[in-house]
């Protein structure tokens, strides 16, 4: 089994200054993505660690809820789809965004989590890990406020929210 090692880790909330990201409209859940992503590969512990062997996942229960809210009363209302509200490719594609800002060529990884997307990452990690393809990962945990249709679905939060934590590969205990 391997084992992981944190290197770092930082949270951001919809308080905190987040830059807007060309192509992303209307939610902060890209931009909660980017910044969390951006403050934990900055910090001068990840170092030469993050790079072309480091592995993107990025998990939610709720995904990107205001995209996928707006372009579903869209549709209802018989509006035109904007293709800017295809809120299955958010997450990929933001993922891709801090990829190339970042030199970053490892596995991407887009998770909706059943459970605890922290859990759920950490073990997708601990997989890859066994690979001799990864030696570090960017494990990157996002959830907006509930809205009503989140808050129907036993959604509590009540802040935007995203944490990012940067994992290298550690020693083999087997």
């Amino acid at each position: 089994m391997t084992v992981s090692a944190v290197v770092t880790s930082t949270t951001v909330d919809s308080g905190s200054e987040l830059p807007d990201i060309p192509g992303f409209v209307l939610s902060v859940f890209s931009p909660l993505v980017n910044e969390a992503a951006r403050r934990c590969l900055a910090d001068p512990r990840v170092g030469e660690v993050a790079g072309p062997r480091t592995a993107l996942l990025l998990g939610s229960v709720y995904g990107d809820s205001t995209t996928s809210d707006t372009a579903s009363r869209n549709l209802v209302a018989g509006d035109v789809r904007n293709p800017l509200l295809f809120y299955q490719s958010v997450p990929t594609t933001v993922l891709g965004n801090i990829a190339r800002d970042h030199g970053i060529t490892g596995p991407t990884i887009s998770l909706s989590a059943t459970g605890d997307p922290r859990h759920e990452l950490r073990e997708t990690a601990e997989l890859l890990f066994l690979t001799d393809e990864v030696d570090a990962a960017l494990l990157i945990t996002v959830e907006l406020a509930a809205n009503p249709r989140t808050a129907r679905l036993s959604h509590t939060g009540d802040t935007d929210v995203a944490t990012a934590v940067f994992l290298r590969k550690g020693e083999s205990t087997c």
